[in-house]
């Protein structure tokens, strides 16, 4: 009897404490940190709570529009923290991961559209961190389409788009026809080819 008390306490101990998975940041602090590398024009990377430095020099044109390779640019950002545990710290490496950069860059009156690709991913661990897995909910992609006055300047975000996918690689591109100032984004990879419209109007400086 005894053996089998000691058996439901740990049982017990172990439901609650997977129900209080411990990460130190949420997803909202880590989209905070990417975007504000994306608004500063600039690429970055940030590990568990530090800001890594980068030594990538590949342009955003190199990515081909690719979402993946795109975080391997000199414009690619990641930011990630997956300290978060649970079942007394068998289950490691659970949180939130975000990757990508810039996919494309065009001119735009007197300033610049650039559309930005990223992939946004809630890591739900493994075994003391490997294996790590996450399901098809826990993966989504976001397209954002920016104004930025010039190259350097902060940019404003003017449309965002969040498209759900399979496994495999996602593609984003952007066009734009200054005649009927309109901008279209297409994204394609393991999902009906996804694109979007959207009329762009006279923009002030934004800085």
């Amino acid at each position: 009897m005894s053996r089998f008390l000691v058996v439901v306490v740990i049982l017990v101990l172990l439901a609650a404490d997977a129900s209080e998975v411990r990460a130190v940041d949420d997803e909202t602090t880590i989209r905070r940190i990417w975007d504000e590398y994306m608004l500063r024009g600039e690429g970055g990377s940030y590990l568990s709570g530090e800001h890594k430095q980068r030594r990538l020099t590949d342009s955003f044109s190199s990515a081909r529009g690719s979402v993946a390779l795109a975080s391997l640019t000199a414009r690619g950002i990641s930011a990630s923290d997956l300290r978060g545990i649970a079942w007394f710290g068998l289950a490691q490496g659970i949180g939130w991961s975000i990757a990508g950069g810039l996919l494309e860059q065009l001119p735009f009156d007197a300033g610049l559209l650039e559309l930005y690709g990223r992939r946004v991913v809630y890591n739900r661990g493994g075994f003391l961190g490997f294996d790590t897995y996450h399901k098809d909910e826990d993966e989504r992609y976001e397209f954002l389409l920016l104004h930025r006055s010039r190259e350097g300047a902060r940019a404003t975000v003017l449309h965002t788009w969040v498209v759900q996918r399979g496994p495999g690689s996602v593609h984003g591109f952007l066009t734009y026809d200054p005649t009927t100032r309109t901008a279209t984004v297409r994204a394609d990879g393991p999902m009906p080819e996804f694109v979007a419209s959207v009329k762009i109007p006279s923009l002030k400086p934004s800085d």
